[in-house]
């Protein structure tokens, strides 16, 4: 599970936000509130990729606040898909094994596999040998996604992240992620402007409290 200890972050022209709470193991939990209130600072706050002015991150029983993003490992997947622009689709799919531990050590023939086998299950084995310029919006952020879930994150940050996708495959690729948890139970935050698509998926949806600078979890 993911815990918060009066947590506080600063975002700039909105002052100092409050976090406490718990996300569990098996939660999603969809966090809404107006564009620029904080949300995405929050995300990297948890990453690692920003420092807290006080409080503590905990998950599980590891405390994350003040560790490097490479030991904490989120599965964070923002808006802008982060892609390398010079690789090609299946290059990107890997690149996350060479910079992970636990991973970097596999034979290349089980790395080739497991791209295979996520690029066929997700819907993007036919983008495989494209580069990112190649690809829309939508598909982008498709295999953003997909490269977060193959290095297998002890859990998720998503960052309005499928909101480049098409209804349809906003819808299939939700019922698909939603299969995935309830296999693979992990403690997931998602944030978003509004939560209207991902009613099917969350098991909680927590409103930002703009007015009180706070979010209770």
């Amino acid at each position: 599970m993911l815990k918060f200890e009066n947590l506080i972050f600063g975002v700039p022209g909105k002052g100092k936000i409050l976090v406490n709470g718990i996300i569990g193991n098996q939660e999603c939990v969809v966090l809404t509130g107006p564009t620029g209130c904080g949300k995405t600072t929050l995300l990297r706050v948890i990453a690692g990729l920003e420092a807290p002015e006080s409080g503590s991150i905990f998950f599980g029983e590891k405390k994350l606040t003040g560790l490097p993003p490479q030991e904490i490992k989120a599965g964070l997947v923002f808006q802008d898909s982060g892609l390398w622009p010079d690789l090609n689709i299946k290059k990107n799919l890997s690149y996350g094994f060479k910079f992970h531990f636990s991973l970097s050590r596999l034979e290349p023939t089980l790395v080739e596999e497991k791209i295979q086998k996520a690029a066929q299950f997700w819907g993007i084995e036919k983008l495989l040998e494209r580069f990112p310029s190649n690809l829309s919006g939508g598909e982008k952020q498709s295999v953003a996604f997909v490269r977060t879930l193959l290095i297998d994150p002890p859990f998720f940050l998503l960052d309005e992240s499928w909101s480049a996708l098409d209804l349809e495959m906003r819808q299939k690729f939700l019922a698909q992620f939603k299969n995935f948890l309830n296999e693979k139970p992990k403690p997931t935050l998602w944030v978003s402007h509004h939560s209207e698509d991902l009613t099917n998926i969350a098991t909680r949806i927590v409103a930002w409290d703009v007015r009180q600078q706070c979010i209770s979890f």
